[in-house]
């Protein structure tokens, strides 16, 4: 029996490039699901890093990012805590906002570069009477194709807060705090104060 063979058939098949959003990975870790890191602040030792030193920045279609933004969500001890960067060389413009507690960053770089860059982004807080609630710090950050998913998306840095009991403070002279204080005592003079003078009494009570 003789077949006979037919004409071919052609589908046309249109590939349609979409970019794909840069992954900010503050964790360290291996596993993609987990972008997201956890530090501890601890009261009155100034500044902490908000990611940890194996975070990784990828973007499977570019090869270089042009921005950074930061932001803090809350600073309940108000101006004495906030965001800041250590720019280590690399040529970044950046600026901090206190109003909105948001730290952008801008510099068309490698995703190196900006492994680097975020590797050195701090949270500080001078308050030595530290507000104990968590903060979060969100970074996302933005490759140069210009497109709608040119964003990566958020990785939160979330921040536990660990203040401390600060012992009390006597001062016994009126020239320094926790100063002390010496006189002299004739035998028989009665009743002396053991402060500088009446005056400074407040000033005791007020460090106790």
């Amino acid at each position: 029996m003789l077949f006979r063979s037919g004409q071919p058939s052609i589908t046309s098949i249109t590939v349609s490039a979409v970019n794909d959003r840069p992954i900010i990975d503050l964790s360290g870790t291996s596993d993609p699901t987990t972008v997201d890191n956890e530090i501890e602040f601890f009261e009155e030792t100034g500044s902490v890093l908000i990611a940890d030193e194996q975070l990784s920045v990828t973007d499977v279609d570019d090869t270089n990012l042009i921005g950074c933004t930061a932001v803090l969500t809350t600073t309940p001890d108000g101006a004495n805590e906030g965001l800041e960067i250590n720019t280590i060389g690399i040529p970044i413009t950046y600026s901090y906002q206190t109003a909105t507690r948001t730290l952008d960053i801008s510099y068309t770089g490698s995703l190196q570069e900006y492994e680097t860059i975020l590797s050195n982004v701090y949270y500080y807080n001078n308050d030595a009477d530290l507000d104990d609630r968590d903060r979060e710090v969100t970074v996302v950050c933005r490759d140069e194709s210009g497109s709608a998913t040119e964003s990566s998306l958020p990785a939160t840095s979330v921040i536990r807060m660990n203040p401390f009991n600060d012992p009390p403070v006597i001062d016994l002279d009126s020239d320094t705090v926790g100063g002390n204080y010496s006189t002299s005592y004739t035998e028989g003079q009665g009743e002396m104060p053991i402060l500088r003078s009446e005056e400074h009494t407040s000033e005791l009570q007020s460090h106790v």
